[in-house]
């Protein structure tokens, strides 16, 4: 009997990353025996000890952190606020900041710590729409939407649940809230003024204001004064075809035919949504090839979209290449061989947009690509460490 204890012991910790051991026998050891039971409950609940899973549940914790640090300080320092830097001591003298102290500012900015509610509420005032930074299931942004297909594609353990389990809903969820964000498109009829997937909402614009002009014969002129969605006229009729309703994965494809949409212009917010959203959409689509333990074989299986997911991680995965990159090239003619330099173009567009996204937040791209990297093949510590690299 002692046997099977401690061989299930063994499999406990073979399953288990070293780090968590590490976290739970130090709060234990510093927890007087008498008040174990007290001890416990503060653990649970106290201000000082806040979860300590945080971090290894959520791989961009960091990055959401120093993301919501960056939205306070740009309230506070104005013309004089560095995303790169701290600035701690510029903030904290601020009349406005929430806290007056220098190391409580430094433990945020490193995400190190999980701010009070008290903070979050005086932040917000502060900075409105912060808050959502640090709502690990808002997706009603494409950057938020793309935190949140990192979190999934990083998950490696649970408190409560099986990993795997919580990326299959996870992703379920996603990849609805990615339909309806490009439902101001797909939409037969115009998105209603208080849906929270509106444009305006998500990028700032109004979708109206399309820059270059639609071309639209009689049926659709009459479809448009009936109440149909005009933007869904401006999107190419080959995109549009690759979209379901009934299927929602189908948003990936429909986002991989976008390299041709003209609205798609370098420096607009819509490009950046386009970005975030494709990488998003070739997240899941990595997520679900390693979830089904098949490697990137599949890929080859795939047909048109396979050709659409190799392009992405070209795109958002892959170190900055030179113009004309082969590959690129070669996938691109596969995609569509009258347009293979306006592809690349907007490829390479895509990419400076989507980590432009994040360097506003102070976020520098090898933290991003820390998170993007394989870690199928390494540890449980070493898989850790790679996602959750400090900024």
């Amino acid at each position: 009997m002692r046997i099977q204890e401690e061989h299930a012991s063994n499999a406990t910790s073979y399953m288990r990353p070293s780090v968590l051991e590490r976290i739970e026998k130090k709060a234990k050891g510093s927890r007087p025996a008498a008040r174990a039971r007290a001890g416990k409950y503060n653990a649970q609940r106290g201000p000082k000890n806040r979860p300590t899973y945080r971090l290894w549940e959520y791989a961009t914790w960091r990055v959401r952190m120093r993301a919501w640090c960056n939205s306070i300080k740009s309230v506070l320092l104005g013309a004089h606020h560095d995303p790169l830097r701290p600035q701690p001591y510029k903030v904290v003298q601020s009349e406005k900041c929430p806290i007056d102290n220098v190391s409580t500012w430094l433990t945020w900015w490193a995400g190190d710590a999980i701010p009070r509610p008290s903070h979050v509420r005086a932040a917000e005032r502060l900075a409105p729409e912060s808050v959502a930074l640090l709502e690990l299931s808002d997706m009603a942004t494409p950057p938020l939407r793309h935190l949140v297909a990192l979190d999934i594609l990083n998950t490696k353990f649970r408190q409560s649940g099986r990993p795997s389990q919580f990326q299959r809903e996870q992703s379920d969820l996603l990849l609805t809230c990615l339909n309806g964000a490009w439902s101001p498109f797909l939409s037969a009829r115009p998105v209603g003024t208080a849906s929270r997937f509106r444009l305006e909402r998500q990028i700032g614009i109004d979708g109206l204001e399309l820059r270059n002009p639609v071309r639209i014969d009689a049926a659709g002129l009459e479809w448009i004064w009936e109440g149909g969605n005009a933007l869904r006229l401006a999107i190419p009729q080959s995109a549009l075809m690759e979209h379901s309703w009934l299927e929602p994965l189908s948003i990936f494809r429909f986002l991989g035919s976008l390299t041709t949409f003209t609205e798609l212009q370098s420096g607009t917010p819509l490009l950046q949504m386009w970005a975030l959203d494709f990488a998003t959409a070739a997240l899941l689509i990595r997520t679900q090839l390693e979830l089904s333990e098949d490697g990137e074989w599949p890929v080859n299986r795939m047909g048109r979209a396979g050709v659409m997911y190799a392009l992405a991680r070209n795109t958002f995965w892959a170190p900055a290449k030179r113009r004309g990159d082969p590959v690129v090239v070669e996938l691109a003619a596969l995609l569509d061989s009258g347009q293979v330099p306006q592809i690349c173009e907007r490829l390479r567009e895509a990419r400076w947009a989507y980590y432009g996204a994040f360097s506003r937040w102070g976020i520098p791209e090898r933290a991003i690509r820390s998170l993007n990297a394989d870690a199928g093949k390494k540890t449980w510590d070493g898989a850790f460490s790679a996602a959750r690299a400090r900024i």
